[in-house]
């Protein structure tokens, strides 16, 4: 078989540049939203000094000599304890393996096993999402914060994407990939891959928005952007160095 390749639309460069743009908007808006929350809780808080001087304040006391004003947000923590400290780490390691590796390493992971693999697989993922929705709402108490359900779960999720980088690093000869049980091993890890860390950042987004408010959310999404850059750098550096190699699907190769 001869590979016809067609005319690109339009160049690398292009497509860079048009990618940049818009993760530049993304952050921009982020900055944006950020700081416009910020001046309304001041603005909120000026406000409340004002009412508090003209109206009765609700006052707690404690130990009989201190006194303190009662808020809204008393349930939200002002330091992020320990166990706070640790899942956003998660967070920030799902998202270097998530968002930022795995999409990068989809054609060198997936084509040694055939293009109807690698189609079917990519479609399978991007259902993920909104199936691990769905089931949050229509089951809440399954997705309970739990320490040790997090720990396992990120040890199974890496490992299962240690087990893709393998696939990608060893192509065009990945494991088992002439037999029909390597394309259903691949399909199986991608898809878990996919519901385990969707699982996890589901499960974490609502713990941060119950304890820590806004600000947790905030770090949150800030960590998230971080790990994306983090895992699409480190994959683009070993591109950049030929450490993967694609497999062309017209050619034949001698993987035994």
């Amino acid at each position: 078989m001869i590979a016809q390749h067609h005319e690109a639309r339009f160049s690398v460069q292009t497509y860079l540049i048009c990618l940049s743009i818009i993760m530049l908007i993304s952050f921009i808006a982020f900055i944006l939203l950020w700081k416009t929350q910020k001046e309304k809780k001041v603005k909120s808080q000026a406000e409340q000094i004002i009412i508090g001087e003209n109206t009765h304040s609700s006052l707690l006391a404690v130990n009989n000599d201190e006194i303190i004003v009662q808020h809204d947000d008393d349930n939200k923590q002002e330091k992020f304890t320990r166990k706070t400290i640790i899942y956003l780490i998660i967070i920030l390691w799902t998202s270097v393996l998530l968002i930022g590796c795995i999409p990068s390493i989809n054609s060198y992971s997936l084509n040694p096993y055939g293009a109807s693999t690698f189609h079917y697989v990519i479609i399978l993922c991007q259902c993920c999402y909104p199936f691990v929705s769905l089931i949050a709402s229509l089951s809440p108490k399954l997705f309970n914060v739990s320490t040790i359900g997090i720990i396992i779960s990120t040890i199974s999720g890496t490992l299962a994407f240690f087990y893709i980088f393998l696939t990608a690093y060893l192509s065009p000869c990945s494991p088992y990939v002439d037999e029909w049980i390597g394309k259903y091993i691949i399909a199986i890890l991608w898809a878990l891959v996919y519901l385990i860390f969707y699982y996890e950042r589901i499960v974490l987004g609502n713990y941060f928005n119950k304890t820590s408010g806004h600000r947790g959310l905030f770090w949150y999404g800030l960590l998230t952007q971080a790990g994306a850059f983090i895992g699409a750098l480190f994959i683009f550096i070993l591109t950049s160095f030929d450490v993967f190699k694609e497999r062309d699907l017209c050619t034949n190769y001698n993987c035994h």
